[in-house]
């Protein structure tokens, strides 16, 4: 199941009683009263809001969806997302969970991968692994598992000097001679 953003809606049917309804306008057939055609639409400067997961829903398979999304219902399975999930209070996850941004104040049972964080709120229970590069939880959590930071991956910069370290020539370590060797680790001990 995949969510995204929403498009305009399609026109809407509006009764005659409602208020500015148009003389001569056409008849609604499911009424038998005047029809008039409104059409919403949302704003490109509004912001877009997070979609929500109600209490009374269960879901189970892979979610995958792009924007910010709140649980708070049941779901066991797979969450994918680059985006922000939340899982709220009433919310109980079974699930592998690979995300931007997770914030948890329900109880989760699985691994919690986030690309840029995890926020553990006061109330929030996290059974598994936890892999994110920053993480904070509030008091009175309960986390039982594993947290790790993931490996970081070189930037180009650090690439290209190890790639020009490599390319380079190695000069030969001078040597001493072995007597030398002996007297100068004597001298240190």
């Amino acid at each position: 199941m995949l969510f995204q953003k929403s498009k305009p809606a399609a026109p809407v049917a509006v009764p005659a009683s409602a208020p500015n309804a148009a003389h001569g306008a056409p008849r609604d057939p499911a009424t038998g009263g005047e029809a008039r055609t409104a059409r919403v639409e949302r704003s490109a400067v509004a912001p877009q809001s997070a979609s929500t997961l109600n209490p009374h829903l269960a879901f189970e398979g892979t979610l995958k969806y792009s924007g910010s999304l709140t649980v708070d219902c049941e779901i066991k399975g797979n969450i994918q997302t680059d985006d922000r999930l939340v899982i709220g209070p009433a919310a109980v996850v079974t699930a592998e969970i690979s995300a931007g941004v997770v914030e948890i104040s329900g109880k989760v049972h699985g691994n919690v991968r986030a690309r840029n964080r995890v926020k553990i709120l006061a109330g929030g229970q996290v059974c598994g692994n936890i892999e994110t590069p920053t993480l904070s939880m509030e008091e009175g959590v309960v986390f039982e598992g594993n947290c790790t930071r993931p490996a970081a991956s070189p930037t180009a910069a650090q690439q290209a000097r190890a790639t020009a370290a490599a390319a380079r020539p190695r000069e030969a370590a001078p040597t001493l001679p072995r007597s030398e060797v002996a007297a100068r680790c004597e001298t240190v001990v």
